[in-house]
């Protein structure tokens, strides 16, 4: 059977066309899957953030020694009485000393806050205008301890009887701990009432500051 030019043109423009038809489909079809497999991803983060500060506290635990009244005997030799108060909760009172109380406590200072301190002191009055009288008979003096074992981590000024100076800023300690267990200090008291002292009712502010 013999097939004519025109026969033959048309079966040769058909199967191009199905060629091209074929293309396109597999081209579709591979388009598809690329879609199908290729996937688009966001990521994003949250933060939760919280800031402490420390806090700076000093107090007085004990804010008072209380030597109470009396006078000084001026029938005794030494002609002052000497009182005194520091590691424990008796006063020291010597021969020349009538009346006062004989129990009490030491001024305590605490570190209430969250971190080291360096504590200072400042007297408002030193021995001349506290007490009065004979100079070398009366003496304002101060002590100062740990009152829980390693509570100054630093340098512990003072720790023996030493004379005030009026409006003199001391430092007594460096590194207060924080810490419950240690972080506290004692400060004692020692006065020498002369026969000829100032009377009535004498006091004096002690200024306690801690710096972080």
């Amino acid at each position: 059977m013999e097939i004519s030019n025109k026969a033959l043109a048309w079966l040769v423009v058909a199967a191009i066309m199905v060629s091209v038809f074929g293309t396109l489909s597999s081209l579709e079809r591979l388009n598809r899957s690329n879609i199908m497999t290729f996937h688009a991803t966001s990521n994003d983060t949250g933060t939760a953030s919280v800031q402490v500060s420390q806090s700076v506290v000093l107090r007085y635990a004990i804010n008072a020694v209380n030597f109470g009244s009396g006078s000084v005997n001026t029938t005794g030799t030494a002609h002052q009485c000497v009182l005194a108060i520091n590691s424990t909760t008796n006063i020291f009172k010597d021969a020349g000393c009538i009346g006062f109380n004989s129990t009490g406590n030491p001024f305590v200072l605490e570190n209430a806050g969250t971190g080291f301190l360096n504590v200072t002191l400042n007297f408002t009055e030193n021995a001349t205008t506290f007490l009065g009288g004979t100079p070398g008979l009366a003496w304002f003096r101060y002590a100062i301890s740990n009152n829980e074992s390693g509570s100054c981590v630093g340098t512990l000024s003072n720790p023996g009887w030493t004379d005030v100076v009026r409006g003199s800023v001391t430092n007594i300690c460096t590194n207060l701990s924080w810490t419950d267990s240690a972080d506290s200090l004692r400060i004692g008291i020692n006065i020498s009432i002369p026969e000829d002292s100032l009377m009535g009712t004498r006091s004096v502010i002690i200024i306690a500051q801690g710096t972080g």
